[in-house]
């Protein structure tokens, strides 16, 4: 695997304050490379230009030759204060970021160690028992974090027609129906917080929707913006039809997991949710949603 673009200079500065700061802190000259990289385990990156969220990866290098480098049991990473691992997060962070940039593509693991190899060589240091120059690959194995909306989570769901992005608030999850959120007037043209507007209007009522593309990040959680939940139930109410509704009334609604609690006899109300033009779901499918948002949201 080969880093996509240049090694940015900060990278490289951070792998130089990372190794100088070491030798600073335990007087006993650089780390090992067996200690660099436990370093580099506990300081991988998230956010939007990684491919997802990763469970202490474990790195691993192959030095000149051929040979497999062998780390250490005995580490004194564990004595460090918290400047060398924010080098150490400057490093990684760094490398993602040039690296989705130039590519445009969110950067996965195998990536993010092949630009550390890169960045290594490009530092020339001297590790306690290597040399920058014997170090001739990295990559690293990880757990993949699958990702959780909490209320008040704001994720980004790409639009399926006319471009930009609908953002909704994670309000509240039910066993059966899954997460309710709250969607916002309008687009916005990047999936960023700093795209909303200074005062966000919400279209109304919520709706129930799968987890499953905001677990695989396909829609990211961009940030949390708790004081938006207020702009719809605290819990997300579920609508019952019928083909012979009571007299005055379109509906009957309650909180999961079911329970009927009022009737819906209020004509705006039935409209905005869905109920006359039969366009409502209790549980609305991705493409659905999206499809949803795209009439809502145009």
């Amino acid at each position: 695997m080969t880093y996509p673009v240049e090694v940015p200079a900060a990278a490289v500065a951070s792998l130089t304050h990372l190794v100088g700061e070491f030798a600073d802190e335990l007087g006993e000259g650089p780390p090992t490379l067996s200690e660099f990289l436990d370093i580099l385990d506990d300081s991988i990156p998230v956010g939007e230009a990684m491919s997802g969220m990763f469970d202490r990866p474990r790195f691993a290098v192959t030095l000149a030759g051929g040979r497999r480098y062998r780390r250490r049991e005995v580490s004194r990473a564990a004595e460090l204060n918290d400047a060398v691992y924010v080098h150490a997060s400057g490093l990684l962070a760094a490398l993602a970021d040039a690296a989705h940039a130039g590519t445009g593509k969110r950067v996965p693991l195998n990536v993010l160690a092949a630009g550390v190899a890169a960045a290594i060589r490009a530092s020339h240091q001297q590790f306690a028992d290597a040399a920058a120059r014997d170090v001739v690959g990295v990559t690293a194995r990880g757990r993949r974090i699958r990702a959780q909306a909490d209320s008040g989570d704001v994720i980004a769901i790409p639009a399926g027609s006319g471009g930009g992005y609908h953002m909704v608030v994670a309000l509240n999850k039910d066993s059966t129906f899954g997460l309710s959120v709250g969607a916002l007037v309008g687009r916005a043209s990047e999936p960023t917080l700093d795209d909303l507007a200074p005062e966000p209007m919400a279209l109304p009522y919520g709706q129930y929707i799968h987890l499953d593309l905001i677990s695989s990040e396909t829609w990211p959680i961009v940030g949390r913006r708790d004081d938006l939940r207020s702009l719809w139930l605290a819990v997300t109410e579920v609508y019952y039809t019928w083909p012979e509704p009571e007299p005055g009334s379109f509906a009957s609604a309650g909180e999961p997991p079911g329970d009927t609690l009022r009737l819906v006899v209020d004509e705006d109300e039935a409209r905005a949710v869905g109920i006359l033009d039969g366009s409502y779901r209790q549980n609305w499918n991705p493409v659905s949603y999206v499809r949803f948002l795209d009439q809502r949201n145009p």
